[in-house]
């Protein structure tokens, strides 16, 4: 079923060349308010809720090396983070493939 339409922009072109991966273990009471505020974090590309120690799966752009060091301090507040930085997405986001029968 098609929920929508998007165009895919590559953060590299438009001065985003560093991608991460951050995981977050939330310990902040107030999980709901520490999913708020990484909603209302521009660098935030996507965040998942994820099974494991860590909780929170972040995937982040941004320009600098300072700015991720920046953002990573500001994350710290509500937990412990590992970033890992993407080197290459060599299978990009894609829908899983459909059996004949379906």
């Amino acid at each position: 079923m098609v929920t929508g339409y998007h165009a895919r922009i590559d953060p590299n072109r438009i001065g985003l060349p560093i991608a991460c991966l951050i995981e977050l273990t939330v310990k902040h009471l107030e999980y709901y308010l520490v999913i708020e505020q990484i909603r209302n974090t521009p660098e935030v590309i996507e965040c998942a809720s994820i099974t494991g120690t860590s909780g929170l799966m972040i995937r982040v752009a941004v320009d600098t090396m300072p700015a991720l060091q920046a953002l990573i301090a500001r994350l710290m507040q509500f937990g412990d983070t590992k970033t890992s930085i993407i080197i290459d997405t060599p299978v990009p986001p894609r829908m899983p493939m459909l059996s004949e029968d379906e």
